[in-house]
C-alpha cells in the first residue's frame, strides 16, 4: 500500500472535494468511533491505502490527502457500536459509499450481498454479516466554485432587506 500525505482538512464541504492539489474528505456520523477511509485501485478489487480520518469536528469526520485526484475509487469503513435494538448498526466490515459522493464508480448490479445480514437468518436484520459487494464514490474532477471565494461584508440588515417581502 501506498502512503500519502495526510493532513486534518476542514469539516466542510462534505464529500470528497477536490482543490486543485488534493482531496479533503468530510463524512458527518455523530456516533461512529472511527472512521477509515478506504482507496482502491482503478479496478475496483484491490484495495490499496486505508487512512483513519483523523480530525473529529463536531460530528464531521475529515482528513485531507494530498495527491488524491480526480478518479480515484473509495470508500468508508466506520467503526461503532452495534446494537439494532437501540437504533446502532456499525459494522467496519462494510465498506460504505459516501453519501455525499458528486459521482459513482463501479457497475452496480443488486443482489443479497448488499444488504446488513444473510437473508433467512433467524435473527433478520440483527444478525451481522460481511464482506459485501458494493460500489465506491470517485473523486469528481469538478473544482468547487467557491474556492476562493470572499466574504461580501454585507451587514446582516442589507440581507434582511434583500430576502423579505
Amino acid at each position: 500500500m501506498q502512503k500519502r500525505q495526510k493532513w486534518t482538512g476542514h469539516p466542510f464541504p462534505l464529500g470528497a472535494d477536490y482543490d486543485g492539489s488534493g482531496t479533503n474528505f468530510a463524512l458527518f456520523s455523530s456516533s461512529a468511533e472511527k472512521i477509515e477511509l478506504c482507496l482502491f485501485d482503478k479496478s475496483g478489487r484491490t484495495e490499496i491505502e486505508r487512512i483513519a480520518l483523523p480530525e473529529r469536528s463536531d460530528d464531521v469526520w475529515h482528513g485531507y490527502l494530498s495527491s488524491a485526484q480526480p478518479g480515484q475509487l473509495y470508500g468508508y469503513r466506520v467503526h461503532g457500536p452495534y446494537s439494532p435494538e437501540a437504533g446502532f448498526r456499525f459494522n467496519p466490515n462494510k465498506l460504505l459509499i459516501d453519501p455525499y459522493s458528486k459521482r459513482l464508480g463501479g457497475q452496480f448490479q443488486w443482489n443479497d450481498t448488499h444488504l446488513a445480514y444473510r437473508v433467512g437468518n433467524k435473527r433478520e436484520d440483527l444478525a451481522i454479516e460481511g464482506p459485501w459487494q458494493v460500489d465506491f464514490g470517485s473523486i469528481a474532477a469538478d473544482v468547487t466554485w467557491w474556492h476562493g471565494d470572499a466574504d461580501s461584508n454585507a451587514p446582516l440588515s442589507a440581507e434582511r432587506k434583500l430576502t423579505s417581502r
